[in-house]
């Protein structure tokens, strides 16, 4: 049983890094051990990291979404694709979007393979795009890796987009006030 906790233990990583955005620190994603904040190569990005050996980045921004109404996600992809093509990149294929849930809120995800060209040489390089429905926003995270991206890299950023929460206060509230039980015990 020893053997078996240690080994588990073993197998988490040793620190990661919170970070908190949006207002009032609203939502969250963990970095693991070893991501370095670096300055953003956009203003609109909210978080941006780097993995320690520069091979691979990571961003997060938002857009704005008007209240009452839902973003549509899958013309947003569509929409980064075009970029991506207008900005000289060529994309591999043609990318889907897959729906999925993160932390409870609606989501599409898209890997999209590109190859960049500069001054006749060429590079390979992996978008791992994700689109998150919060309220009245539309959270995107970014993951730029080199050709496909080692299985670590891959490993890491699969658990950046996990860690993913939003803090909705609850436990604040849940904090102030009492349980019913609690009180039966003080009487």
């Amino acid at each position: 049983m020893r053997t078996l906790l240690i080994s588990l233990l073993l197998t988490l990583p040793l620190a990661a890094e919170k970070v908190s955005f949006d207002t009032d620190d609203r939502f969250s994603v963990e970095f693991p051990d070893g991501w370095i904040k670096a300055e953003s190569p956009q203003k609109s990005v909210v978080v941006y990291r780097e993995a320690k050996d520069g091979d691979g980045a990571f961003s997060i921004s938002k857009m704005v979404v008007k209240a009452g109404t839902k973003p549509d996600m899958e013309a947003t992809l569509q929409s980064f694709i075009e970029n991506y093509k207008k900005s000289g990149m060529k994309v591999d294929g043609e990318p889907k979007g897959q729906e999925s849930i993160i932390d409870g809120k609606k989501a599409l995800v898209a890997t999209i393979p590109v190859e960049v060209g500069h001054e006749g040489q060429s590079a390979k390089l992996t978008f791992f795009l994700v689109l998150i429905d919060a309220p009245e926003r539309l959270i995107v995270m970014q993951a730029s890796l080199p050709g496909a991206g080692t299985n670590a890299l891959r490993r890491d950023c699969r658990r950046i987009i996990g860690s993913f929460e939003e803090d909705d206060g609850s436990d604040k509230e849940e904090e102030k006030t009492p349980d019913k039980e609690d009180k039966k015990d003080d009487e």
